[in-house]
């Protein structure tokens, strides 16, 4: 199922395919117009990586990578989205699905352990901080974008105890696309072209910044820097930013700005570079060091994907997890 490309002076290396985990959606693939419904939407590596979360249409579980069978399945819709993130140490697990709740969850067996919070309206992102302190939230405060009309919106809880810190609402006009906790910042990427840093502490605004166009942002160098990506109606493009002001260092353009994945050492990055192609970029060169396709250019269309300890997982539109680990990675 896996085939190598070499364009534009990127090497073709061997690539071990760990696992292909059976589908959450049952073949054959649903009609050719309706792909979307069985995507997979989130994956998240356990911290040890040898397991791995995967939420699509109907259900959340956590699979072991060593024979590609489901620790424990859930019932958990996420037809149109949802997203999953673990706390640093594997203590807890965070979902969000089509219900919209905030859920924190039970790593071992995937029971619901609190609901954080019962609104969290078109989520862009579900960020744990690095040290394992803060999770932060961001979409919109007000559901499902009726009528054309919504408003940013970003939430802080504290991991220890579940209470939130803080709120923040930003601009009426649009819904927040991304969200990175820096050492001392949280930045929200609030509307087209425009960022805003709020204080970690208090959720007060302390500094706006241009991005020339709103997407996706991930912290790394332990927030010392942002990987900014993007995209307009002509192109899209993956960022280095660096600094208070988020000057921009570099940038590789690349064939759609979602999704992408960030390894936790900030070394590597994952992109869609075609149909069904994901490219490995190195970070500090920001440069395609590798590109992956798959088979199916239909069933295989990358909607998640995830990078942890020299492994790639990507999620497809057919309902597939494909993991792997390519050398570049090692």
């Amino acid at each position: 199922m896996i085939a190598w490309t070499n364009r534009g002076g990127v090497r073709s290396l061997p690539v071990r395919l760990v696992r292909v985990l059976p589908s959450l959606a049952p073949r054959p693939a649903p009609p050719r117009e309706d792909y979307n419904v069985d995507a997979i939407r989130a994956l998240a590596f356990a911290p040890d990586a040898t397991d791995l979360i995967v939420l699509g249409r109907f259900a959340l579980a956590r699979w072991a990578l060593d024979d590609a069978r489901p620790r424990w399945r859930r019932a958990h819709a996420a037809r149109w989205g949802g997203h999953a993130t673990f706390t640093p140490d594997g203590a807890a697990l965070y979902t969000i699905g089509d219900d919209e709740r905030l859920v924190e969850r039970d790593p071992a067996t995937g029971a619901e352990r609190r609901c954080l919070d019962p609104a969290c309206h078109v989520t862009a992102a579900l960020v744990v901080s690095a040290d394992g302190r803060d999770l932060a939230w961001a979409g919109s405060s007000v559901p499902g974008n009726p009528g054309g009309y919504s408003r940013s919106a970003a939430r802080l809880w504290d991991v220890a105890t579940a209470a939130r810190r803080w709120e923040w609402s930003g601009p009426d006009w649009c819904s927040a696309s991304g969200l990175a906790i820096a050492a001392d910042d949280v930045r929200v990427v609030a509307g087209r072209g425009r960022a805003v840093a709020l204080a970690r502490a208090d959720g007060a605004e302390r500094a706006h910044h241009a991005l020339v166009d709103g997407g996706q942002i991930h912290a790394i160098r332990r927030g010392r820097a942002i990987v900014a990506s993007g995209e307009t109606p002509t192109r899209a493009w993956l960022q280095l930013r660096t600094g208070g002001t988020l000057a921009l260092r570099r940038e590789l353009a690349i064939a759609a700005a979602e999704p992408v994945a960030i390894d936790p050492i900030g070394r590597f990055a994952a992109v869609t570079q075609g149909r069904s192609e994901v490219a490995i970029v190195s970070l500090a060169r920001m440069q395609a060091i590798e590109t992956l396709r798959l088979a199916d250019p239909d069933l295989d269309r990358p909607t998640a994907l995830a990078l942890r300890a020299g492994l790639l997982a990507v999620g497809t539109v057919g309902g597939q997890v494909h993991v792997l680990a390519p050398r570049a990675l090692a």
